[in-house]
């Protein structure tokens, strides 16, 4: 089954239905998707008696890896397998490899019974990328979110096509608790500043209009990371649940960093004349002095 929808389409929730009607239904599934810990959370809160029949993964460094990971699930009998991550991996991979690598597996899983989905959004390939890969499935259905609906229409089946679009629901309240969201947020943190860097560092290969939209990407991105790290202070237990030597240890790797920083700092304002970079770095480098500080005073 390929689930069709543009971001924002409720496609994941559509596909999260599906997969609760295998679980309840006693089958093995397997989900591949680089959303892995929102679906682990999902699972464990809808079904936390059956978390035995559910493996979630990321999906693997190389298209030959998820190979392997579909043989693996074959071997295990798993009787639901859900894609959920081509979105993502066509900025990596070109689409067609990607398309002839689904095309693959499904022969792996059609072989073993399994039920396979792939929830894709069509911008991410051509027409033409798209014509073969929806060649390879018997059911296509659309997901969009209409007048506050989420509407899903079958537009390829044996049985026919709907003429109508139908509605559907389920789970919209059944969000992550309060501490799956900390961990979903803290990865997201991550990942954000690891954009951040790569934008700031890589906007000398551009040319000046280029480096603006990068320099606003970067900006953009340290920007969510902000909100990102105030919302997980505002999610986080009140008492704090680290033990007293977790606590040492992130505040003496912190200390650490700060003195490395300010040291690092200060050998390059020895080296540089007068000029904006040597204020700005100067202004920084007595920034870390009050960080270290600050780490020193959560010590005592």
């Amino acid at each position: 089954m390929l689930v069709r929808g543009d971001s924002g389409s409720r496609k994941e929730l559509f596909c999260r239905l599906l997969l609760s009607q295998a679980v309840s239904a006693g089958k093995p599934v397997l989900v591949v998707s680089f959303n892995a810990r929102a679906y682990r959370e999902w699972f464990k809160q809808q079904f936390p008696k059956k978390t035995g029949l559910v493996v979630v993964e990321e999906p693997p460094e190389s298209l030959t890896d998820l190979g392997i990971l579909v043989s693996e699930a074959v071997r295990r009998g798993s009787g639901f397998v859900l894609f959920d991550f081509l979105d993502v991996l066509s900025v990596k991979e070109p689409p067609r490899k990607l398309t002839q690598a689904v095309l693959f597996n499904i022969q792996k899983l059609k072989g073993s019974g399994a039920v396979f989905v792939q929830s894709v959004n069509p911008s991410s390939f051509t027409e033409k990328e798209e014509s073969v890969l929806e060649s390879a499935f018997t059911y296509i259905l659309d997901v969009r979110r209409f007048r506050s609906r989420n509407e899903f229409k079958l537009v390829r089946g044996p049985e026919g096509v709907a003429d109508d679009w139908s509605s559907f629901g389920g789970f919209e309240g059944a969000g992550i608790a309060g501490e799956g969201i900390v961990s979903l947020c803290k990865q997201l943190l991550a990942l954000e500043l690891a954009n951040a860097g790569l934008y700031a560092r890589s906007v000398d290969f551009f040319d000046e209009k280029d480096k603006r939209v990068l320099t606003g990407l970067s900006e953009a991105s340290l920007g969510h990371a902000k909100s990102l790290a105030k919302l997980i202070r505002e999610l986080s237990p009140q008492k704090g649940v680290g033990t007293v030597k977790e606590r040492v240890q992130v505040l003496e790797q912190g200390l650490l960093e700060e003195r490395l920083m300010h040291e690092r700092y200060a050998s390059i304002v020895n080296e540089l004349g007068r000029g904006r970079a040597r204020i700005l770095l100067k202004k920084i480098m007595r920034e870390e002095e009050s960080h270290e500080r600050k780490v020193l005073g959560l010590m005592d």
